[in-house]
């Protein structure tokens, strides 16, 4: 872990500690600490362990901060995927972190967060980066308070004469038609389990060219079963494209029999796929003297040898998945319109951490471009963040890009041209800017 990244995600942690109080601090800390305790000492099924994962995420916001503090405090996680989610806001947090204090009504918006168990932080998150973001650029920020007599945007920007009305919307990974598709999923993949042993030990990579929903239950296992039974590498018709690889066991257990990898965590799918990128989707099931561990346990265990392991990789690259996807992020542009009424010089930014490769994303944005222009209410400009947080062991990259949309070209010659919001001054973090231009 980097050191810069530990001292600037302390002060961040610090400081909302500072705002709840060490009482109410350490009572939720400690929790979610018996908890996990709880389920890694108790042998269970797998329906109650996913069971108790939704009871955890009734304080997810505590689960986020627990597990922050834990690898400041000991270099252990317990998930290090939603640590890479974390990792972004809370270090450039803490970077600007006497800027972010002086912020009117910031400690507000804090409490607002501590109070709401159920509530997935990342939405007051974004609004904070993107506070941040005009205080970098010498805006004055105020939090601007909710009111249940009128709607009202997140944030007032003010420079000179100039007053900006800022309204900032996080898409969640777990929109309607992506919980669909991962139900549909778990279906497809537990029949390639139950039916295809012989389809232990290979690498899946599918590519669905179809909505999975229109899928039979046993497509994906007929399908599989032939093409282990024929050894096919590659495979491709209307409705999938699928490339087989051959996993390598033995060189996977001899990392483990020297390493600690937890079961649940990207460096685990690192060593199996020799790859962890959050654009893929992963579902693997290991098999040991003990049983099953599926990955979506909270389980934090670390196997020393696999008997076997039913590896997937995979996309959905339907034109309705893509145009659902593109959907979902304008009527979270227009929702946000809602919030904007009767103001002047109008942005709305909407962040998303990208779930698609660039041809996916480009795709994607075209389909939204064509929506946007046909907005009856429109704002002033708009500001589409896509970001991933990729962490590794000692350290985490930020890709990012920026697309703007500007209807007022006033605000074209005010606001930079390239509006980038995790911007660094640690050199430490290394960061990129276009990750469209990634090859995946």
């Amino acid at each position: 872990m980097s050191i810069c990244f530990a001292e600037q995600s302390k002060k961040t942690l610090d400081f909302f500690k500072s705002i709840i109080g060490n009482i109410e601090w350490e009572k939720r800390h400690n929790n979610i600490k018996k908890f996990l305790q709880e389920i890694n000492c108790t042998e269970e099924d797998e329906l109650n362990i996913i069971q108790k994962k939704q009871n955890l995420k009734k304080d997810y916001f505590g689960l986020c901060l627990y597990t922050l503090t834990n690898i400041i405090n000991t270099g252990k996680c317990n998930d290090p995927i939603l640590a890479g989610r974390l990792y972004p806001f809370f270090t450039l947090i803490g970077t600007n972190i006497e800027k972010f204090k002086s912020i009117l009504h910031v400690e507000k918006k804090i409490k607002d967060l501590f109070k709401n168990h159920k509530n997935d932080p990342f939405p007051t998150l974004y609004e904070f980066i993107v506070a941040i973001y005009y205080l970098q650029n010498g805006w004055n920020v105020t939090f601007i308070p909710e009111s249940k007599k009128e709607k009202r945007p997140d944030l007032k920007a003010t420079k000179n004469d100039m007053e900006l009305y800022i309204e900032c919307k996080f898409l969640s990974k777990d929109y309607d038609y992506a919980k669909i598709e991962h139900k549909k999923i778990l279906e497809l993949w537990s029949n390639v389990i139950i039916k295809c042993p012989d389809a232990i030990n290979k690498i899946f990579d599918i590519k669905f060219k179809t909505p999975l929903k229109i899928l039979e239950e046993e497509f994906l296992s007929n399908l599989i079963s032939k093409i282990v039974k024929d050894d096919i590498k590659e495979y491709e018709n209307d409705q999938v494209m699928i490339t087989t690889l051959k996993l390598d066991v033995d060189k996977i257990n001899h990392h483990l029999s020297n390493n600690d990898v937890n079961i649940n965590s990207s460096f685990m799918i690192n060593l199996i796929f020799d790859e962890y990128n959050p654009i893929n989707a992963y579902n693997v099931v290991y098999v040991d003297d003990t049983g099953f561990f599926y990955d979506y346990n909270l389980n934090i265990k670390y196997p020393k040898s696999l008997k076997s392991i039913f590896c997937l990789k995979w996309k959905s690259l339907s034109d309705e998945a893509i145009y659902k996807r593109s959907r979902y992020i304008f009527n979270k542009i227009k929702e946000g319109m809602s919030q904007l009424t009767k103001k002047d010089n109008k942005i709305i930014h909407v962040g998303y951490e990208t779930v698609d490769d660039a041809p996916i994303e480009t795709e994607k944005l075209n389909k939204l471009y064509r929506e946007i222009d046909k907005l009856e209410l429109q704002p002033d400009a708009i500001f589409i963040n896509a970001f991933i947080g990729v962490s590794t062991l000692d350290n985490f990259e930020i890709l990012e890009t920026c697309h703007p949309y500007y209807f007022n070209s006033n605000l074209k010659k005010i606001l930079p041209d390239c509006t980038l919001i995790f911007v660094f001054n640690e050199t430490k973090f290394s960061r990129s800017t276009g990750h469209w231009n990634m090859n995946s």
